[in-house]
């Protein structure tokens, strides 16, 4: 089985993308904590 250049830029640009996009949703989620008041919550 002979794998082409192809193949091997198609996966670096989707996992480049999909981590990008998971990067970008949770940078997005941690902004809308608030640090004080999860240091003050003891679980």
């Amino acid at each position: 089985m002979i794998i082409g250049a192809l193949t091997y830029c198609v996966s670096l640009l989707l996992t480049f993308g999909v981590s990008l996009i998971v990067g970008l949703l949770v940078s997005r989620k941690n902004k809308k904590i608030n640090m004080v008041e999860a240091l003050k919550c003891a679980e």
